[in-house]
């Protein structure tokens, strides 16, 4: 039986997201074998740095994925007209610019803060070509999400999806290769570079897709500040949605470490990341099919859209409950095993699930509405960001027994305004 479209996706969007979380574990073993503590602590610092690029980013990939995926619009001859055509180099060439833009701010503002960051260091360790090298090869990386957007956006998901695979597996191997190497700090940033080189092999091997709609030649009638203009309405509001994410998703490890101590945010830390690996797991297989949904949202094709959707988020539940009740099952079948002794109790465990699982559903019904090149959960994203780091402070100072049950509660709230806005926007037009 020959796979849809949305199918091919959802499988590489799931293989993506196994090689990410099994290279996780692979990783920290490389990285405490070959690196000594000294090094590991400036090798997790650098890792830190890297990832602020999503907070210069702001969502703007995302936003221009809808743009995009609203402009791919065929004739009858399955062809874009002059209109669409025009419409996407127009994005296209805003894209360019403003990634520009962010990766001057991205390093510039790291450069300065880490020169200032590593001053009073007086150790053994030269961290600054390690360290510049790393920023400006990161720089590069944000750069080519430039790529990513385009090639998502117009439609070709199969080619984007097989980008960020091959990318995955190169950035991971390399980084294991170098530190074996004994190239110390140096690996993260030559990893970055392979990571780089591996993205620019994959777009000239396809470069008939990668360059379909931007090599027409077309004369556009094109101003920044008038794209931008277009552009803003959106992106104002997915930038605050980003931007108060962080807090949201990182809140349970920076309050843990300061109202707990090291080793209960060592125990916090770990049942996240198991946590958060099962959800990112099940929400793949609806990640990548958002641009699809955008496109036959903007061309009238809302039923097709809503029954890709109803199986693939299925599919998202059941892997994400099945996962959970594996790992219960071997929590229970293999006690004394020794990771089952570095997390949180059992009941605060499943508390922690469940909350991850309430964000799923969330998250799930939010995107697709999202699919319409809105953005009406701004308070909402803000009121998460603030309640589930403060509950859970608030547990904790409390000595509540589970301190997971007050932001799982504050979920709930954020679940029936995600359902209602669903139901509004979405499932009565079906």
């Amino acid at each position: 039986m020959k796979l849809s479209k949305a199918d091919v996706v959802a499988a590489y969007s799931l293989l993506v997201a196994l090689v990410r979380i099994l290279s996780g574990p692979l990783t920290i073993l490389v990285v405490s074998a070959l690196l000594s503590v000294e090094e590991m602590g400036f090798y997790y610092t650098f890792y830190s740095f890297v990832t602020m690029a999503v907070l210069f980013e702001v969502g703007v990939g995302y936003v221009l994925k809808l743009f995009y995926s609203h402009e791919v619009r065929f004739d009858e001859g399955g062809k874009l007209d002059h209109d669409c055509l025009q419409s996407i180099n127009r994005i296209y060439r805003f894209s360019m610019q403003w990634y520009v833009l962010v990766v001057l701010a991205y390093c510039f503002s790291v450069s300065a803060f880490g020169w200032f960051y590593f001053a009073d260091y007086e150790g053994d360790i030269h961290w600054q070509l390690p360290f510049f090298l790393m920023v400006l090869m990161n720089g590069a990386r944000i750069f080519l999400n430039v790529f990513d957007s385009y090639l998502d956006g117009v439609q070709y998901q199969e080619l984007a999806n097989s980008i960020r695979l091959v990318n995955t597996l190169v950035s991971a191997v390399a980084l294991w290769l170098f530190i074996y190497l004994d190239f110390g700090l140096m690996a993260l940033a030559l990893s970055q570079l392979a990571s780089v080189i591996s993205i620019i092999v994959m777009l000239c091997l396809y470069q008939e897709k990668t360059f379909a709609y931007v090599r027409s030649g077309l004369p556009i009638e094109y101003s920044f500040r008038r794209q931008f203009k277009e552009i803003f309405p959106l992106f104002g509001k997915t930038s605050l949605v980003w931007f108060f994410g962080y807090f949201f998703w990182n809140g349970f490890t920076l309050v843990a470490f300061r109202a707990g101590g090291a080793e209960f945010a060592g125990r916090v830390g770990l049942s996240v990341s198991i946590a958060r690996g099962g959800f990112d797991v099940a929400s793949s297989f609806l990640n990548n099919q958002r641009t699809m949904f955008a496109n036959w949202v903007a061309n009238d094709q809302l039923s097709k859209a809503m029954s890709v959707f109803k199986k693939y988020f299925a599919v998202s539940v059941l892997v994400l409950l099945g996962g959970y009740g594996a790992f219960f099952s071997l929590y229970y079948i293999l006690p004394d095993f020794y990771i089952f002794e570095k997390l949180v109790n059992k009941e605060q465990l499943a508390m922690l699930f469940l909350f991850y699982f309430i964000t799923l559903v969330t998250s799930s019904l939010n995107n697709f509405v999202r699919a319409y090149k809105v953005e009406p959960f701004v308070w909402l994203s803000l009121y998460g960001a603030f309640m589930v780091p403060f509950t859970f402070w608030l547990s904790l100072h409390a000595g509540l027994a589970n301190v997971f049950v007050m932001p799982a509660l504050v979920l709930l709230l954020t679940l029936v305004v995600s359902l209602r806005t669903f139901y509004k926007r979405v499932y009565r037009h079906v």
